[in-house]
């Protein structure tokens, strides 16, 4: 190929010649090897970490699970006996129809032994209270002192006490592992000296059936998951694992007078999951109930306007699961709706409260209202033997054939209606109350005022029946929540003397 030089050196003289493509060169590659070694020392920094991250995970001890929380409270009243919270500690007790001892303890007892000393540990101390000793001793206050003879403490340094109380005499044994710490050997004196005695009339009272073990193996353990001891109606919420009124693990409320004020298994037996239960007794309201973790805030709003948010107390010290007791104490005898809410105020569900009212024996009777048509209620005990319907504003009773038996119509007044049961020897007594009825008392032959139960129609106007033998049932009584007869009738209409004391100690 012949080529033309003169052509090639002009070609030279346009061509532009760049920077110094050598020294580029030299800098890029500079900059790729820069680049590597940084790459390779923070590759090899990681795996310095991740091997010194598994030795550390290998070598490490697993953490400890942590403790449970302590129960709720801050003072508490069992029989009488107010004892004082040192911080976390658990209060306690063994029960045959009332309290044997007490068990104030730095750790868990066992519920599941009458042994208080069992799984205690080098460094617990326990302080344990008979509330009915008996013999002769020193009037409150008294110190502690080196015990003597006794069979009631547990192993390790023991010291004990004896006094009386009005008529009432005491003993107490505290207890100390071997590796006792000076502040709680500190902690359970200070708490054995700020004890204080209720006075009889406001001391709560565990003499219920509930408390009563009829179980062979022995008496029932409880523990305190949370109480009040200064409003106007003090009470003490126990966890149990069994009783004569909760199949299996459950909450029970006591209050000043004897009897309960609501118990419920936990988890619910029943899938509702406000559990209602209104209690009522001298003119004073207890609405309580279990609810899962979903709900955030309760509220009950009677019936003449007034609300209130019931306090939520968590189960989980005792009864893993989230679920939570709400309870409202009342200074009066109301009606009224209970709502539960979830954290962003959403309403999840709402149930009728009454006193009577227990929605796990008769549902219906919790529903906000018996809607035209309605089931009203139901026979407890023989399902299907009866039934009361609401028809325009009345009532219609029904046999298990779907007979119609009894009637009683629309009334602004109280209304009472008897009818027999065929094929059995029961009657249901039931009829409408006035408005602002808030407590409905059957006089039942032979025993005295007893307690109906009541349902709300679409038109607030209450319901109410009483299941009974035939002839059990003579008059009906209503009141308001102050406990002032609105009216009182027989069974046969005719007016009935009944006086406001039977509604002020009536109770469910």
């Amino acid at each position: 190929m012949k080529v033309d030089r003169k052509q090639l050196e002009r070609s030279v003289e346009r061509f532009d010649m760049p920077e110094p493509a050598l020294e580029r060169l030299h800098v890029r590659r500079e900059r790729r090897v820069r680049r590597q070694r940084i790459q390779a020392g923070v590759a090899a920094l990681l795996i310095v970490v991740a091997t010194a991250t598994l030795v550390l995970r290998t070598s490490a001890p697993a953490p400890a699970p942590a403790a449970p929380p302590a129960p709720a409270w801050s003072t508490a009243d069992i029989d009488g006996v107010i004892v004082t919270n040192p911080g976390g500690w658990h209060l306690a007790g063994i029960f045959t129809g009332r309290p044997r001892e007490i068990w104030l303890a730095n750790f868990a007892p066992d519920l599941s032994s009458t042994d208080p000393c069992r799984g205690m540990p080098n460094d617990g101390a326990i302080l344990r209270i008979d509330p009915y000793a008996r013999g002769a001793a020193g009037t409150w206050p008294v110190e502690l002192t080196a015990a003597g003879e006794t069979s009631r403490g547990c192993d390790g340094e023991r010291v004990s006490a004896r006094w009386t109380v009005g008529d009432r005499t005491f003993e107490a044994v505290a207890s100390f592992g071997t590796a006792v710490s000076s502040e709680t050997r500190t902690s359970l004196e200070q708490a054995f000296s700020a004890l204080t005695f209720a006075d009889p009339r406001r001391a709560i009272s565990t003499s219920t059936s509930c408390f009563l073990q009829r179980d062979p193996v022995g008496p029932m353990l409880a523990e305190v998951l949370a109480a009040e001891t200064e409003s106007e109606f003090p009470w003490t919420m126990f966890a149990l694992s069994t009783s004569g009124c909760v199949s299996g693990a459950g909450v029970i409320v006591v209050t000043s007078d004897e009897g309960l004020g609501f118990e419920s298994s936990i988890p619910p037996t029943q899938p509702r999951p406000l559990g209602l239960r209104h209690h009522m007794r001298a003119a004073r309201s207890l609405v309580a109930g279990v609810v899962g973790p979903e709900v955030a805030r309760v509220r009950l709003q009677t019936d003449d306007g007034r609300t209130q948010d019931a306090r939520l107390i968590p189960t989980d010290a005792l009864f893993p699961g989230g679920y939570q007791v709400y309870l409202t104490p009342l200074t009066s005898i109301a009606n009224g709706t209970v709502t539960s809410f979830d954290d962003s105020g959403t309403p999840l569900q709402q149930l009728r409260s009454a006193p009577g009212v227990d929605c796990i024996d008769a549902p219906t009777t919790c529903e906000p209202h018996i809607p035209a048509g309605g089931i009203v209620a139901e026979s407890i005990g023989q399902p299907g033997s009866w039934l009361i319907r609401e028809r325009d504003g009345g009532l219609d009773l029904y046999d298990h054939n779907g007979e119609l038996i009894a009637s009683t119509g629309p009334a602004d007044g109280l209304t009472v209606t008897s009818a027999e049961i065929p094929g059995t020897a029961n009657e249901v007594v039931f009829g409408l109350a006035p408005r602002g009825t808030a407590v409905v008392l059957p006089k039942i032959t032979g025993y005295g005022w007893g307690l109906a139960l009541t349902a709300r129609l679409a038109d607030g106007t209450t319901a109410y029946w009483v299941q009974d033998e035939a002839g059990g049932t003579a008059a009906i009584a209503t009141f308001d929540a102050g406990c002032r007869l609105l009216d009182a009738r027989g069974v046969d209409g005719s007016p009935e003397a009944v006086t406001e004391q039977e509604c002020l100690h009536s109770g469910s």
